[in-house]
């Protein structure tokens, strides 16, 4: 598959930053090759790494489909687009796919909540369960538990997108 910046990486790019680092290239060719980037309506990407490698995260939705990809670089602790191996081969695990919205299930796994109760509101953060056929599940946030603040309006953001297509 030949990717060309104008076509596929510029416009999927918006879809693949996290904490202004760009996915690595691995995580671009296999959410274009399962989803037209220009297709996409709300989207959550996240990365962890360290000394044990770095792993990427992402989700795309668009109006009738959701694609996912999971990528995890052994070798580099600060796995992107530019501090990748740029001009070689970088062995990395991926995982992605795409299914139609209506095989898509979305569910509460954590909750936090903090305020008053009786007639007082309430502050919550939640921990989403989207699952889909296969036994395959994914969490918003992308790595389980909850996110800083703005991570968590990431999330928060692109469920509320997920709830209004389903």
């Amino acid at each position: 598959m030949e990717l060309s910046r104008e076509q596929h990486l510029d416009p999927a790019k918006a879809h693949l930053t996290y904490q202004s680092n760009y996915a690595p290239v691995e995580v671009f060719a296999a959410m274009i090759a399962l989803q037209d980037p220009e297709q996409i309506t709300a989207s959550c990407t996240a990365s962890s790494g360290g000394q044990g490698g770095t792993t990427w995260r992402t989700l795309w939705l668009s109006a009738d489909r959701l694609t996912y990809c999971t990528a995890f670089n052994a070798a580099d602790p600060d796995w992107t687009l530019y501090l990748g191996n740029p001009m070689g081969v970088v062995e990395a695990d991926v995982t992605a796919w795409n299914v139609p919205l209506r095989d898509v299930e979305l569910g509460v796994s954590k909750l936090r909540a903090a305020g008053q109760s009786f007639g007082g509101g309430v502050e919550a953060d939640a921990v989403w369960s989207v699952a889909v056929p296969g036994g395959r599940e994914v969490t918003v946030p992308l790595f389980g538990d909850f996110a800083g603040h703005r991570g968590q309006e990431a999330a928060e953001a692109f469920v509320a997108a997920l709830r209004s297509a389903l």
